[in-house]
């Protein structure tokens, strides 16, 4: 009787599982996720995209929408096939999957293949556009086989991506492209007319965007040269900027000299092909560096137009050597008055 018992429970708990392994495509709703059903959801070796929440976090809720909508989008399209599933970091046992993953801060989204963790979208959580294109970035392979025109041009991105006609990929390549995956396409065309077509040479990477770009010879890699190569050309706006940071307290005089105040900091200095025109930002943030190069483009923040010649600079030395008389002079009165 015992054993028949037991028996029954197996084949229940087995049936419970594969309920779960079995989900109907594309999914009316979330996946609870939790501790006990885990290992069951992970094993069907599938994409899953994983939200993690709390019911009394306020901007979780305000997401919800914003990812039922991603999921109807890209449920619907037939390249991919992505699952969809949520876990409460407030239950007991929701809590122990978020404390697995390193889920320290919510709502946190996650893309799983099978057991292994992919990627964490470190973005706007309410930006639909944003998510999707991570999906769709992440759960590209490495290099995408594309056979046809028509495939190629499904690629539909705003940013540079990379080509090659290449039989095989290094590993040197494979790892390189790895770090810029969920940025940028890479593409291996497997149709040598549609190569010869585009003029792309065998075992040569190329960057196609707006504008075509520089090749680099894959019958040679060094892998620190071919990153440094992905990492220029991965988004059409490095090929147009050089960017660079000056620290405020050792490079004083190099940033008053263009008119800045050192003291301010971090700053932006975008210097055209002239050097005596530049662009100043008094307030930056690195998450508005896309609308700040948007505005330099569209001419929206102005050059300030000075030429530099020996005489200011000269003045703004001999002004800044000045004051630093003036006030060691001050600091030694100041010092002997009070005794």
């Amino acid at each position: 009787m015992t054993g028949s018992l037991l028996l029954c429970s197996s084949l229940l708990l087995f049936c419970l599982a594969c309920a779960n392994c079995k989900l109907s495509y594309p999914q009316r709703d979330l996946l609870k996720i939790d501790a006990h059903n885990a290992q069951t959801v992970f094993d069907t070796n599938e994409y899953w995209l994983v939200k993690f929440y709390a019911p009394q976090c306020v901007h979780c809720k305000r997401i919800w929408s914003t990812i039922m909508n991603v999921k109807i989008d890209v449920q619907n399209d037939d390249k991919r096939r992505v699952y969809f599933g949520e876990v409460n970091c407030d239950d007991t046992n929701g809590r122990r999957v978020c404390e697995q993953y390193d889920v320290f801060k919510i709502p946190q989204l996650k893309l799983f293949k099978g057991n292994e963790l992919l990627s964490t979208y470190s973005y706007t959580t309410n930006d639909e556009h944003s998510i999707k294109k991570w999906i769709n970035y992440v759960t590209t392979p490495v290099f995408w086989a594309v056979h046809s025109e028509e495939e190629l041009n499904s690629c539909q991105t705003d940013d540079n991506f990379f080509l090659t006609c290449s039989e095989n990929l290094s590993d040197d390549l494979i790892k390189a492209a790895k770090l810029y995956s969920e940025e940028c396409y890479f593409i291996n065309i497997k149709n040598v007319e549609l190569c010869d077509k585009l003029s792309i040479k065998a075992n040569h990477l190329h960057v196609r965007g707006e504008e075509e770009h520089a090749t680099y010879d894959l019958n040679k890699i060094d892998f620190e040269e071919l990153k440094s190569f992905m990492n220029k050309n991965r988004h059409k706006r490095l090929g147009e900027f050089i960017f660079a940071y000056i620290d405020g307290k050792y490079y004083e005089e190099n940033l008053e000299l263009y008119g800045t105040d050192a003291r301010k900091y971090p700053q932006i200095i975008v210097f055209s092909k002239r050097p005596q025109e530049y662009y100043f930002e008094d307030y930056f943030d690195l998450d508005h560096l896309d609308d700040v190069i948007d505005q330099i483009v569209k001419g929206s923040i102005k050059p300030k137009a000075e030429t530099f010649v020996k005489s200011t600079i000269l003045l703004t030395k001999l002004k800044k050597h000045i004051n630093y008389i003036i006030e060691k002079a001050f600091k030694a009165d100041f010092t002997s008055f009070i005794g």
